[in-house]
């Protein structure tokens, strides 16, 4: 007899396995071949190595991703970074080109200020020299006036007398004479300026009772002394 492991139960010799359930396994044999029957097997636990293995695999696959996600982030932080410098320096860079051309524009401006200075006071100077190349012989005092009409008088026993003066435009003179006398009259000036009424530098005529007047002429642009002198027969 033979006790089966699992259940305890006792068997004859004849029967080499027993059942879970402690009947005894019979053999089956047949002509052709021998078929024996075994109790089935509950499917054998994974050990613990091979257990470890998949959880080993994710660590290291979560791991990775983290490293990943680390790296673009730190990348993405150093395009902004980037871009934010490039922004900055353009920024910078138009700034400095504004303020570049706003002093270039008050230069310009300063320039044209300058010119028109200089334009104004070369007109002024040409006014100076025009003035000054002008004559002052030809400024005639717009107050200045001839003098009003003057008496000659002959000294006692003369019959020849001679004045002096100045002329701007004409003068007149009168004397005294007697019908029937004969008067002549000439006049000197410088450049011939000073001529008598009639255009000549010497006049005659025959003088009727009363004044007898002459005139001077100044043909001269300016002022012109003269001397007269007058004799009467």
């Amino acid at each position: 007899m033979k006790r089966c492991p699992s259940c305890q139960q006792t068997y004859s010799d004849e029967i080499s396995f027993c059942l879970m359930d402690g009947t005894a396994l019979q053999p089956e044999f047949d002509e052709e071949r021998s078929t024996l029957v075994r109790e089935p097997r509950v499917a054998s636990q994974p050990n613990s190595p091979s257990r470890k293995f998949p959880l080993v695999g994710c660590s290291v696959v979560a791991l990775l991703a983290l490293i990943a996600i680390g790296v673009a982030l730190v990348v993405i932080f150093l395009v902004r970074d980037s871009s934010k410098g490039v922004a900055n320096q353009t920024n910078a860079t138009n700034i400095d080109a504004n303020a570049v051309n706003k002093q270039l524009s008050n230069l310009q401006e300063q320039q044209k200020e300058i010119e028109r200075q200089k334009q104004e006071l070369a007109n002024e100077q040409k006014t100076i020299e025009d003035q000054k190349k002008k004559p002052q012989a030809n400024i005639v005092s717009p107050t200045a006036t001839d003098p009003p009409t003057s008496r000659i008088k002959f000294r006692r026993g003369s019959v020849q007398e001679t004045v002096s003066g100045s002329v701007i435009k004409r003068r007149s003179y009168v004397l005294q004479t007697l019908s029937g006398q004969f008067l002549s009259a000439e006049v000197r000036s410088s450049g011939n300026c000073v001529v008598l009424s009639n255009g000549s530098t010497s006049q005659s005529y025959v003088t009727n009772q009363g004044d007898s007047s002459l005139t001077v002429v100044n043909n001269c642009t300016s002022p012109a002394n003269f001397s007269l002198t007058v004799v009467i027969r």
